[in-house]
């Protein structure tokens, strides 16, 4: 998980290094300021040798041994080098502290923090303090991709790992050269004309007989791609028994859809929809993503002996090259939702897929999407009426202050619901484009009993049932199991809460969008009247 702020953007890329030419300060200096602030982690790393410090060996004599023993593969983990990094900062002359022993923390969380040592201790760099970097936009956290190269570089480890492999491309594919010849073109017309940046050359496809898979380029889009690189969000999703069953179970009960067919599956992850769609007895299955995580999904491939019918391309879906031999596919899979459907914004990169790749009479998997708005009447703030025998109910004003401001994603229960379950937008995947992504639509919103509404909750459905025999539905209805996308609340401003009696209508107008600073995260804005009064709000929910 490497931090993706504003500057991220800033930062170019060398295409021939992966090095970000941005400040990468040196680990090991005694004065505050070097008499030259290097200008890439190469630079850095020269510094720091010179100082004495050669982090590279470091890692790799004296650190990295002894990781190995309890976690694997630490220099693909992400969180294991920001924290190693922080640690090192903190004291450089004496890089053996890192790996101290401590006591466990009672909330220890091994999901995110790593596996706890046989003798209930943990290494001193594990500990979460070290997730907060001590150097405000520090280029070695925002060059671990470079920092991993020129480890590999220097151990010659690349080399190593391509021997393991049953086979290595050797030469580009004629697709690849294609795509990189329109990239030459585009990149003089963008030099001629100055109209915009050049785009990079597109990433080359990776069968399952390579394990090794380049790291793309820094971009805009960095924070989101780098925040599926580590494998506890990948574990919280897969633990969520409904989301992860309902595809298992609508891929492999329609074997009329799947069997013997091309499938294309966008965000991969760790590849599980792809295994699922080679169970169901697909021809070919291509994943595609651009996180770290396709690393692990090749291994795990190779690990089960699984030959050429799986394939793995590391890139984003807009710029990769797709093999000839399975340019157009019958069904496009993904698990593309976020935080009230939207939330992430990337469904879009979904329908270019659908656009560019899905045969005529093919079908996106899940093919159809709702979204629903209930109302709420929600009295948690009791709780600080008696708080352990102490009258904390002051704090009841602070909670309801902050809360209407942003919206807010938790686990719902059902007795808070005073109202059906409308639904104000649906979308059949196979046919919405990107423009109808933003959105405005009417609602009408009846109370099921006298009630003060304080909050609007929404929910999602995705649905897989075209001409299918065993219709599935993934919903995250606040009346069924609640899965990892929780569900989205709006909290109404408190000075102006709707009563209403049973069977009196909330009504208006709702409207979503993305941001337009940042078009992963999403805006509500509702503007409503209902029990005698009218309201406008707007809610985001924000990276």
């Amino acid at each position: 998980m490497s931090s993706s702020s504003d500057s991220d953007s800033e930062w170019s890329s060398d295409s021939e290094s992966g090095d970000l030419y941005a400040s990468a300060f040196p680990l090991f200096n005694d004065i505050v300021t070097p008499p030259t602030i290097p200008t890439s982690l190469q630079e850095s790393l020269k510094q720091d040798c010179d100082n004495g410090f050669d982090l590279l060996a470091i890692l790799h004599t004296k650190i990295f041994p002894t990781l190995q023993k309890h976690i694997m593969h630490p220099l693909q983990d992400d969180y294991v080098l920001i924290r190693l990094i922080n640690n090192l900062r903190e004291d450089p002359s004496n890089p053996a502290s890192c790996l101290a022993p401590l006591p466990a923390p009672a909330d220890y969380d091994v999901d995110t923090n790593g596996p706890v040592l046989p003798s209930g201790e943990i290494y001193a760099f594990q500990q979460s303090k070290y997730f907060k970097p001590l150097l405000e936009d520090d280029g070695y956290i925002a060059s671990l991709d470079a920092l991993r190269e020129a480890y590999e570089s220097r151990f010659d480890l690349k080399a190593s790992r391509d021997d393991e492999d049953d086979e290595v491309e050797q030469v580009e594919t004629v697709e690849v050269l294609k795509a990189k010849l329109l990239a030459a073109q585009k990149l003089i017309k963008d030099l001629t004309t100055r109209s915009s940046l050049p785009s990079p050359p597109p990433s080359k496809p990776q069968k399952n007989t390579s394990s090794y898979i380049p790291p793309p380029s820094v971009d805009s889009d960095s924070y989101y791609f780098n925040s599926y690189s580590h494998s506890s969000i990948h574990h919280t999703m897969l633990s969520d028994v409904h989301r992860t069953q309902s595809y298992k179970t609508s891929i492999l009960t329609n074997p009329s859809i799947f069997k013997n067919k091309n499938v294309l599956d966008v965000g991969c992850g760790t590849g599980i929809l792809s295994h699922f769609a080679l169970k169901a007895g697909s021809r070919c299955v291509v994943g595609v993503d651009d996180s770290n995580m396709l690393r692990h999904a090749v291994k795990v491939s190779k690990n089960l002996n699984i030959g050429e019918e799986l394939i793995f391309i590391r890139g984003k879906i807009e710029e990769v090259v797709i093999p000839e031999e399975v340019e157009q596919f019958d069904v496009i899979v993904s698990e593309w939702m976020g935080y009230g459907l939207l939330y992430e914004t990337m469904l879009p990169s979904v329908i270019y897929a659908r656009e560019k790749y899905l045969r005529e009479g093919g079908t996106m998997w899940p093919n159809k999407c709702e979204m629903f708005m209930e109302l709420g009447s929600d009295t948690r703030t009791t709780f600080w009426d008696d708080v352990y025998g102490i009258d904390m109910s002051p704090m009841k004003a602070v909670v309801e202050a902050e809360r209407y401001l942003e919206a807010s994603v938790e686990i719902v229960k059902p007795e808070i619901i005073v109202s059906g379950r409308h639904m104000f937008w649906e979308a059949d995947l196979n046919k919405v484009k990107d423009e109808e992504l933003d959105f405005v639509r009417p609602f009408e919103i009846k109370a099921v009993k006298k009630t003060s509404v304080n909050c609007l909750v929404v929910t999602f459905d995705c649905d897989f049932d075209l001409s299918s025999p065993s219709p599935v539905k993934l919903t995250t209805s606040v009346q069924t199991e609640a899965t990892h996308w929780q569900h989205v609340v709006l909290w109404l401003e408190p000075t102006r809460l709707p009563a209403l009696e049973g069977g009196e209508s909330f009504r208006g107008n709702v409207k979503v969008e993305r941001k337009k600073d940042n078009h992963r995260d999403i805006e509500f804005t509702v503007e409503w009247e209902g029990g005698g009064l009218k309201g406008k709000q707007k809610w985001g929910i924000v990276s």
